[in-house]
């Protein structure tokens, strides 16, 4: 038997357009994101039902901005529900354009945020912000974020819950271009992060380590190299074993090391465009979300593998026209979730739309998913 994805609209917006959105989970019915509407601002919002319900959302912070940065991991989530973080660039859209990386905290599950500009400045680029956290209280908080005048992707850390912030610089230079960078933290040292890099013919990704909070670096070139790359996610299963998918012109692919991150092997997950995706894992199966060209119209897909990567299970997972942009995938022992919008010209019935697509269940996904990593026995 086949198992249904079920999707439905939460939020739309009726002055502009929904650009980017980042989700978090704590269980089968606590969900917590964090989206724009460009014309706008910035909101908050979370489900106690699963995402049947919502609360009205949370204002962060007002005004029209250019907010490409929020995607995937830009939102964190206490285990009691009660402390948030958020992070996110914030271009203005008059002149001079200031831009800037900000950190928004609540300490009362989501009712009001305070901001800090972590980084600001005029035409400098700033963007591709993602977060980290080390440990369940929040104290060690890790960002990281790209700077285009001059070129360079940097961590930026705290100790103390936000309080104060140490910023080292990854790397510099040619390579340190491109955009969608990802951040796990294994330790309060032990810091990972991929991301990719554009010269003036060809794209590539790139993985990064450190092993004492950013003062060196060890890095990576995967030595994949595209004529275009539309994104990458990063889940580190433990020090050795790292995982990143990425979207390239025409196919999605995935990468996995086996030591450490010195080295990458790569399979074919679809054949397909894709435009962002987002990677999770659970009981050793791996999650990777994703948008396709369907020819008239963009629509969600989610793909699975349950042997770390070696071969892929596609799936149509929402076909609302023009949806499946910048999705946000959170995988937990009986559920999936993924956060995505509508866009483009696409998108005539619904232009403006926030989309939660998900599976919730009683029995394990693992079980749930089974059927479809049967073997077939012929006789």
């Amino acid at each position: 038997m086949a198992y249904n994805w079920t999707s439905s609209t939460i939020f739309s917006s009726p002055t502009y357009q929904i650009g980017g959105q980042s989700l978090y989970a704590l269980d089968n019915n606590n969900l917590f994101i964090f989206f724009t509407d460009w014309n706008t601002g910035l909101y908050f919002a979370k489900s106690t039902d699963g995402g049947i319900t919502w609360s009205t959302p949370v204002l962060v912070e007002s005004g029209e901005v250019w907010t490409w940065g929020i995607r995937n991991r830009s939102i964190w989530v206490s285990s009691n529900g009660q402390t948030i973080y958020l992070t996110y660039n914030w271009w203005i859209t008059e002149e001079p354009y200031p831009q800037t990386i900000k950190f928004a905290k609540s300490i009362d599950g989501g009712s009001s945020f305070s901001v800090t500009t972590l980084i600001s400045g005029d035409d400098i680029y700033v963007s591709n912000s993602a977060i980290d956290v080390y440990g369940s209280t929040g104290e060690y908080i890790y960002i990281v974020y790209s700077q285009e005048v001059p070129n360079k992707i940097c961590l930026v850390y705290s100790t103390d819950s936000g309080s104060n912030w140490t910023t080292k610089i990854v790397r510099s230079g040619i390579n340190a271009t491109g955009f969608l960078y990802n951040i796990k933290a294994l330790s309060t040292s032990k810091i990972y992060i991929s991301g990719n890099f554009s010269t003036t013919s060809s794209w590539g990704c790139w993985f990064a380590k450190t092993s004492d909070s950013g003062d060196t670096w060890a890095y990576t070139d995967t030595g994949l190299v595209y004529d275009s790359m539309l994104g990458d996610a990063l889940y580190v299963k433990d020090e050795n074993t790292i995982f990143i998918a990425i979207c390239a012109a025409s196919t999605v692919k995935f990468l996995q090391s086996t030591n450490g991150g010195s080295s990458f092997t790569s399979v074919q997950i679809d054949s397909v465009r894709g435009y962002a995706i987002s990677m999770w894992s659970v009981a050793n199966i791996l999650f990777v979300a994703y948008p396709v060209s369907g020819g008239s119209q963009y629509f969600l897909k989610i793909s699975y593998s349950n042997n770390d990567g070696v071969s892929w299970i596609n799936e149509n997972a929402d076909t609302f026209v023009g949806c499946g942009y910048n999705p946000s995938l959170w995988v937990g022992s009986t559920n999936v979730f993924t956060l995505h919008n509508t866009g483009g010209a696409l998108a005539v019935s619904c232009r403006n739309c926030l989309r939660l697509t998900k599976i919730i269940s009683s029995l394990p996904i693992s079980s749930i998913l089974m059927y479809k990593f049967r073997p077939v026995v012929l006789v």
